[in-house]
């Protein structure tokens, strides 16, 4: 089960498309803005979050201090998906728990890609890290050529 917070209806459908194609069979709740969050993770629990930095009413690095004071969440991962490569919303983020930096994709073999690389990680428990430059997600391509990806 996924939570994707994000205010911006076109990235709600590139992400919902994306993961299609995957064909990773999951739920997907879509969330408008930041005050929905906490709300929505008391009545699901997901095994992903991912959180656009900047939504109305309440930003991503307010939700993702929230997520990470509550225990119940503290094995989730949160990945924050952003257009913003801003240092200081990597700092931020890092520094708060989050357990990648994705800039979003502009086109879907991109998007795909960086997918793929992150349900792998899940899956293989592998979506900690201390190392800065494995914290923040950047080149889809070397992501497609490590994965052996064969997007069309």
């Amino acid at each position: 089960m996924i939570l994707y917070a994000d205010d911006d209806p076109d990235d709600h459908e590139f992400f919902r498309e994306a993961l299609s194609r995957l064909d990773f069979k999951t739920e997907l709740f879509i969330v408008w803005d930041g005050t929905e969050v906490i709300p929505k993770l008391a009545a699901v629990k997901p095994d992903l979050i991912f959180l656009d930095i900047n939504m109305p009413k309440k930003c991503g690095r307010q939700c993702l201090k929230e997520i990470r004071s509550d225990n119940t969440f503290a094995d989730t991962p949160v990945i924050i998906h952003s257009t913003a490569q801003d240092e200081k919303d990597i700092n931020f983020t890092r520094k708060h728990g989050a357990n990648l930096y994705v800039v979003k994709s502009c086109t879907m073999e991109a998007q795909m890609a960086v997918l793929k690389l992150i349900l792998s990680l899940y899956n293989y428990r592998c979506l900690s890290s201390t190392n800065k430059n494995d914290f923040v997600l950047l080149d889809h391509k070397r992501y497609s050529r490590n994965l052996k990806l064969d997007l069309k």
